[in-house]
């Protein structure tokens, strides 16, 4: 079974450029010649699947990519965020759809464990060996800077370096040394407002969170 969802799968993001999120996988499913029954017992969430595997994927690309530091400094979690970020160049045409899909009620906190683990990775990776009283607070800061980062991207792409220059210099501002502790209330403010804010930007109309097999059925 797992061979038949990676092949679906692999299918699927071979289209997505041509076809989009909602029909991808219907189109690829006709291609290996799976019925639409087959196709949703395998992928209950639909197209989200295919945008959950690939931010998994990237947070294990990390892990390959590089070698945890041996100190934490602004320009490890620089290089890593960005490292992390240029995985969805491939998507980047298509990943604002991918965004209001993962910002869908049904969908969010699948995306925000995923995006959790993430910032978790890249703290570890730029040499985090310790829980410390700011363990949360280091990876909600570095959420506000990543996802500010990545919606500016995506609206932006033609403008990349520009965001790239403003993101070090946030990291620069914000993880030197006695930095982390001050960040505390902005933080918290991002942490309590940051769904409403995806939400705001990426919201889709509701038909397009429909799952794209169950039309098909």
């Amino acid at each position: 079974m797992w061979a038949l969802r990676k092949s679906l799968i692999n299918k699927s993001l071979e289209l997505v450029h041509t076809e989009g999120w909602d029909s991808c996988m219907q189109s690829a499913s006709l291609s290996l010649n799976l019925s639409p029954a087959i196709v949703s017992q395998l992928f209950p969430k639909g197209q989200y699947e295919l945008i959950e595997y690939l931010m998994q994927m990237w947070n294990e690309q990390l892990y390959i990519d590089f070698h945890p530091y041996n100190e934490i400094t602004p320009t490890n979690l620089y290089t890593i965020t960005r490292k992390r970020l240029e995985y969805m160049n491939p998507y980047l045409p298509i990943w604002t759809q991918a965004m209001k899909i993962g910002a869908n009620p049904q969908n969010i906190i699948t995306t925000t464990n995923t995006l959790w683990n993430t910032f978790d990775s890249i703290w570890k990776l730029a040499g985090e060996k310790n829980v410390d009283t700011f363990y949360p607070i280091k990876r909600g800061s570095l959420a506000m800077i990543y996802l500010t980062t990545e919606v500016k991207i995506v609206k932006n792409p033609h403008k990349v370096e520009e965001c790239w220059k403003e993101m070090e210099e946030k990291m620069m501002k914000s993880f030197d040394a006695g930095k982390v502790a001050e960040n505390v209330f902005e933080t918290m403010k991002f942490v309590a407002n940051a769904n409403y804010r995806i939400l705001q930007s990426f919201y889709p109309e509701p038909s397009s969170h429909q799952n794209p097999i169950n039309k098909y059925q």
